[in-house]
């Protein structure tokens, strides 16, 4: 049985953002304290990114999506 993690519900609690080289393109940092590997949308490039879409966890790093 593959070991993955349970869906989480949109919700921007302990969510937040960080500032990055590009202040207009912050990093968002997640409830398991990572902090996402983008600073832009993963499907529209130069998109913020959204505090309320749970990330996509690639070899164990959040990818976040706008």
């Amino acid at each position: 049985m593959p070991c993955e993690r349970p869906p989480r519900p949109l919700s921007d609690d302990g969510v937040f953002y960080v500032q990055s080289s590009e202040p207009a393109s912050p990093r968002v940092r997640y409830l398991d304290g990572q902090l996402s590997l983008n600073d832009s949308c993963a499907i529209r490039r130069g998109s913020k990114l959204s505090r309320r879409v749970p990330p996509m966890y690639v070899n164990g790093k959040p990818i976040g999506f706008c």
